[in-house]
């Protein structure tokens, strides 16, 4: 079973949960993760940059744990398997590469930590799913704001640097979600977060969202 985004499939959220309330803008970063993306299209590869995306470890610290782990022993040679312009960015599938697989470190999936943080900009790093409690290590970041996820799917963290690549990203992604061309994460590391690490957002438009 592909895991699915509640934007295409209509899932709703678990009334367990607090309503999101904490906008990236204020996001609390404690390690950045950096994902070096590469295209292979017609034969040729091209790298197309870096992203780093900032870890909410403090707020939502297993969700945070299991990407740390994924991205230590797993993410690097993974594809972005599907790319839906004007919307997001999926990957994290180390074990099929099409969408249908992946784990966590907790087993195959764990449940929902928090839905805290809202998908109020672009940029957000989320959680896929495929219902409630269903986390694996598939995830995505987005490329606009995407209200209709908050409290279905866990904003664990945000793009800190690297927003023109995930623009790059997103030029090569379709409708459908099919890409044009392959994406790869050829790497994937961790390191600590610079003490000025922040969420890659316009400061000067947050009173209008």
């Amino acid at each position: 079973m592909k895991f699915r985004l509640a934007a295409l499939f209509g899932l709703v959220a678990c009334e367990k949960q607090l309503k999101p309330t904490k906008s990236l803008a204020d996001g609390e970063v404690s390690k950045v993760v950096k994902l070096d993306v590469s295209l292979t299209s017609d034969g040729e590869t091209t790298d197309l940059g870096t992203i780093s995306l900032g870890l909410f470890g403090n707020e939502l610290p297993k969700t945070a744990e299991n990407f740390e782990w994924a991205c230590r022993n797993h993410y690097s040679d993974t594809v972005l398997h599907r790319v839906i312009q004007g919307f997001m960015a999926q990957g994290g599938d180390f074990t099929r590469h099409n969408g249908t697989g992946g784990r966590s470190k907790f087993g195959e999936m764990f449940a929902d930590e928090s839905f805290i943080y809202l998908h109020d900009y672009p940029g957000a790093l989320s959680m896929a799913n495929r219902g409630p409690d269903t986390n694996g290590s598939q995830f995505f970041m987005t490329f606009t704001k995407t209200p209709w996820l908050d409290g279905g799917h866990v904003v664990f963290g945000c793009v800190t640097d690297g927003m023109s690549t995930l623009t790059k990203i997103e030029a090569r992604g379709s409708r459908s979600g099919k890409t044009d061309g392959k994406l790869t994460i050829k790497s994937c590391s961790v390191e600590a977060a610079p003490s000025n690490a922040r969420c890659s957002v316009p400061r000067a438009t947050k009173s209008d969202l």
